[in-house]
């Protein structure tokens, strides 16, 4: 499961309107609790293979939703703005061709679920980040959050798979609202 959570900065909330699994659903957080909100607040990245035994993991959203979550990994998307280069893309040389195409198959099935909630998400972000002062630390659009990994924990190679997707999210929020597209409008 993916979703993306957008950082409300005047409410102070992050939500996902839409989560694999709970569609239609919108889920708001206080941008200081939780998983997301450490990552939101902290502009880095999480990973926690026993979010039951952490402190700040919200029990409540699980119940909520009927689920229970094994397994997270928490990503910052930061405003493009910020971001001066996209991420390495190197592999180390070990990597076989089977974990190649494994790793493939699963960024294919996290960016399914991601261009869902990133469809949901646009309109909101166009006027949100209107309002930010460019000239602080970089700021924090939102948190890709993924749960519970099909097998194993995550990995520093899931870690590196987010901060890519987190990097092509951030450009995608950006060109959103600076390149608006009509329904009739040529690309």
């Amino acid at each position: 499961r993916a979703s993306l959570f957008l950082l409300d900065h005047d409410e102070k909330f992050l939500w996902s309107r839409v989560a694999t699994g709970a569609e239609g659903e919108t889920i708001k957080v206080p941008s200081n609790r939780g998983l997301i909100g450490v990552c939101a607040t902290t502009a880095q990245p999480l990973v926690c293979h026993k979010p039951y035994e952490h402190p700040c993991f919200l029990r409540d959203i699980d119940t909520k939703l009927h689920f229970k979550t094994r397994n997270v990994i928490c990503y910052p998307v930061l405003s493009a703005t910020h971001i001066s280069t996209p991420p390495s893309k190197s592999k180390s040389k070990s990597n076989s061709a089977t974990s190649a195409s494994s790793s493939y198959s699963h960024s294919h099935s996290l960016q399914s679920s991601l261009q869902r909630s990133l469809a949901a998400a646009a309109a909101a972000v166009k006027e949100e980040e209107d309002a930010r002062d460019t000239v602080h630390p970089p700021h924090v659009l939102g948190v890709l959050e993924i749960i519970n990994k099909r097998s194993g924990e995550f990995t520093e190679e899931d870690k590196k798979l987010c901060e890519m997707m987190a990097f092509h999210v951030s450009m995608f929020l950006w060109s959103s609202k600076h390149h608006p597209h009509g329904p009739d409008d040529d690309y």
